[in-house]
């Protein structure tokens, strides 16, 4: 299978209040493509998706934040309950422009696409929730 390009890390500095603006994204695909966000777990960064990364479908624009507390993302002193990181998922795809957009959750990170389904439905166009990865 062929890979695809990604484009270089680059820090969200138009995030919202909520999003911890200055947050480390990972983007790759064609800029038309179909928005997919990628939402790691606790203790994780954009980089758990990276093998990923190179391997999914054309048709899709990826997005893979690190969210706040994680990785190289600003690490405030409050803000990490399951409801404040859906929070910065809704900001962090209003400060990219996405409408809406199938949400992959790996790990815990399924449970803040499972709340951004469950209260904005109309932003979620599908959800996946992966459990765990194994290298071949």
């Amino acid at each position: 299978m062929a890979t695809r390009p990604l484009s270089a890390t680059r820090h969200c500095t138009s995030s919202g209040p909520a999003s911890g603006a200055g947050a480390p994204v990972r983007r790759g695909g064609p800029p038309r493509g179909h928005p997919a966000v990628l939402v790691h777990g606790y203790v994780d960064s954009w980089r758990t998706f990276e093998p990923l990364l190179r391997h999914l479908p054309p048709s899709l624009h990826v997005y893979a934040p690190t969210q706040r507390g994680h990785g190289d993302a600003a690490k405030p002193p409050g803000g990490y309950l399951p409801e404040d990181f859906a929070a910065d998922l809704l900001a962090f795809m209003d400060s990219v422009g996405i409408g809406r957009a199938v949400l992959v959750g790996g790990s815990s990170g399924g449970v803040q696409a499972r709340i951004v389904a469950a209260r904005h439905p109309d932003r979620v166009a599908g959800r996946c929730h992966v459990v765990g990865c194994v290298r071949a």
